[in-house]
């Protein structure tokens, strides 16, 4: 996929989550050779969130949010063990917002992903 189609699917996804009441924290923070799409807080439940966003043009490798996959969710577990490790001590969530790329845009946003 291309920069430019991510980084559009980033700033859709970071309206979706502002709009659904968190705030943005970091968009792309690295940790070693991993990458969160996203870092929000959500003062509602006082977490912190890592949101991964998938953006696909069509569904023919499937739904934008069947690429989180368990090797994914092992990555984004060891991003959130990261933020604390650098942050301390905090409620961590994982959130996935899923785009497809058709006119309007088809958002999925889930929240807890396991």
């Amino acid at each position: 996929m291309s920069g430019e189609i991510g980084n559009a699917g980033e700033s859709l996804a970071c309206k979706v989550l502002t709009d659904a009441g968190l705030v943005i924290l970091e968009r792309n923070w690295r940790a070693g050779h991993l990458e969160a799409d996203i870092v929000a807080f959500d003062p509602a439940a006082g977490t912190t969130v890592i949101c991964e966003v998938k953006t696909r043009r069509s569904r023919v490798a499937g739904a934008p949010v069947e690429a989180v996959d368990h090797k994914k969710m092992v990555h984004l577990r060891a991003l959130a063990s990261e933020w604390i490790r650098r942050h301390g001590p905090t409620l961590m969530r994982i959130d996935v917002v899923g785009i497809d790329c058709v006119i309007p845009p088809r958002v999925t946003y889930i929240r807890g992903v396991q």
